[in-house]
């Protein structure tokens, strides 16, 4: 039987659970001697190891935590292993292997750094800072800053959403000293109880990267009570113009190949989601949860040749088929019906011929194909100005017939 016991760092931190724990007939397998139960369990008597030696033969983290989950998953019969905190890496792998174990949770590594926390607030391992997500709305608490090069790595992901100036509470053997956040990988020491609280940030002008978190929150705010009188008084059909606008300005930004343009246009565009999604809420219709879940939802669906195991097939083949099994679309024609009327009259004119099959996919066209093509059309368009014709119209009305 395998018990997986949460130490803290001091003797103070044994819980009564943990201390029966550690008086059971058992072998007693610590992570590390550095910590207040060797104690006292010297002191009670009790015989125990330590992992201290696999330390030293080890490379990185992992490979340090693959040795200690070969080693105690060796041994036999009743076995308690105590780590400093339960959300140790090692418990995640001894728990896949043994996931009857018993679990005995403890005073955690940040204990009353948390204490002083601030609203919302996210809890980081430092050694997985890298692919966290981190926003300077919401508080962030990293744990176990294990080493000064650990600790500029820490610093340098949270500079990323906070300034520099920021006051941080660094803790480290129960000890709280406030420093900037730019002096924290300048400490004389670090060791595993090294921890960091960054408060939330209020001040968005203050910030030198805002995130989805302060998109959204500057959207709440511009329709708030004290917000913008215009913001406020939007609706889906007053924003429409704008999304189709933004659509454009993205499109013109790739057509001149010009990347900062493309940048700014994207946020346009990327804030008529928001906007709109903020109205939505209001209004009880759906919120940003609701379409990022349904947009991801349907990139599963769509791609089950990446996703499900579907190989062999061309990926457009793939793609129409499903969209038409989710639309209860039988056949060409119906597809042909569900295209936006909105869609400006050429754009939907070609995609009708697509959903009906009349599509060279997959071939580049010459550049004097292009070039003969767009003069039958300017042609035509010249035509239609000598009579008077909005060819815009024609060509959509001509459309609605069809379908």
């Amino acid at each position: 039987m395998l018990t997986i016991l949460g130490l803290g760092l001091q003797k103070e931190h044994l819980t009564l659970e943990a201390m029966e724990a550690l008086s059971e007939d058992a072998r007693i397998v610590l992570r590390t001697g550095q910590c207040g139960a060797t104690e006292y369990l010297r002191k009670k008597g009790i015989p125990f190891e330590t992992l201290d030696a696999l330390y030293q033969g080890a490379e990185d983290f992992d490979q340090l935590n693959e040795a200690i989950i070969r080693y105690v998953a060796g041994l036999k019969g009743n076995v308690v292993y105590g780590v400093l905190d339960i959300r140790d890496e090692s418990v995640a792998g001894l728990l896949a292997l043994h996931p009857d174990a018993r679990m005995i949770p403890g005073v955690p590594l940040e204990g009353s750094l948390f204490a002083r926390t601030l609203g919302p607030t996210r809890l980081f391992a430092a050694c997985d800072l890298d692919d966290a997500i981190v926003e300077a709305g919401e508080g962030a608490l990293v744990r176990e800053i294990t080493s000064a090069p650990l600790a500029s790595e820490v610093k340098l992901a949270l500079m990323r959403r906070y300034p520099p100036e920021t006051e941080v509470m660094l803790m480290q053997d129960s000890v709280i000293l406030p420093i900037s956040l730019e002096d924290l990988d300048r400490q004389e020491t670090y060791n595993h109880t090294s921890c960091a609280y960054a408060p939330p940030c209020p001040d968005l002008k203050g910030l030198d990267r805002l995130g989805m978190h302060e998109l959204k929150r500057i959207a709440a705010i511009l329709r708030g009570p004290d917000g913008c009188p215009w913001d406020r008084e939007q609706t889906h059909e007053g924003l429409r113009p704008y999304v189709v606008e933004e659509a454009w300005e993205v499109s013109d930004a790739i057509e001149k190949a010009d990347p900062d343009a493309l940048c700014e246009e994207l946020g346009d565009l990327l804030w008529q989601v928001f906007i709109h999604a903020n109205v939505a809420e209001q209004y009880g219709e759906f919120d940003l949860d609701d379409i990022t879940t349904g947009i991801c939802r349907k990139m599963l669906r769509r791609h089950p040749h990446v996703f499900g195991g579907q190989k062999g097939r061309a990926p457009e083949e793939i793609w129409e088929e499903q969209k038409r099994r989710e639309k209860g679309q039988k056949d060409g024609a119906e597809a042909v019906r569900a295209i936006a009327s909105g869609l400006p009259a050429l754009m939907r004119a070609q995609k009708m011929f697509k959903k009906l099959g009349v599509y060279r996919g997959g071939v580049s066209p010459s550049p004097e194909e292009e070039r003969v093509l767009g003069e039958k059309l300017l042609e035509l368009c010249r035509e239609a100005s000598l009579k008077g014709i909005d060819g815009e119209h024609a060509l959509k009305k001509v459309l609605e017939e069809l379908v």
